[in-house]
């Protein structure tokens, strides 16, 4: 768990997105990105029961709640695996168990987390997370790249 100046304020924890977190995920997605972007329900309910090793959750709560507060989905990475060297259409849409390449599909922060660094320290995580399965998941081993897109303005 960190924080920075700009989440100070908030306690961060990082954990797998359960399926029950999912319809949550769908609805920051569907409000952050623009129309005709945002992953379907039915496929980040496909990522996640098919990799749910790679769809990892921000958590948080007030920094003053106390510790019965219910933590908030406040965004989220979520990739399946696929072979090669670059994403292309069909590894969007699909996940190879043996692949080498982490695909990155969404990098999501709720509109009222935005401006933050949620995104960032999420991504920061998200990618120590990665080392972490390969390192000690079978299956995670042969991961030797992590691929994204993104439109030029977000980076």
């Amino acid at each position: 768990m960190s924080s920075t100046p700009k989440t100070a304020d908030l306690v961060l924890a990082y954990k797998l997105v359960p399926a029950e977190d999912v319809p949550v995920a769908h609805s920051i997605e569907i409000a952050v990105y623009p129309e005709g972007e945002p992953a379907s329900l039915k496929t980040l309910l496909y990522r996640q029961g098919a990799v749910p090793e790679l769809f990892l959750g921000c958590y948080t709560r007030p920094a003053d709640a106390g510790q019965e507060q219910v933590t908030t989905l406040a965004g989220y990475v979520v990739s399946t695996l696929a072979s090669g060297e670059r994403l292309t259409h069909d590894s969007m849409l699909t996940h190879d168990p043996n692949g080498n390449a982490v695909c990155v599909h969404s990098v999501s922060v709720a509109k009222a987390y935005q401006r933050r660094g949620l995104a960032s320290a999420t991504l920061r995580q998200y990618l120590q997370h990665v080392r972490n399965l390969q390192k000690t998941v079978s299956g995670f081993h042969q991961v030797d790249r992590v691929l994204l897109i993104a439109h030029d303005y977000l980076i």
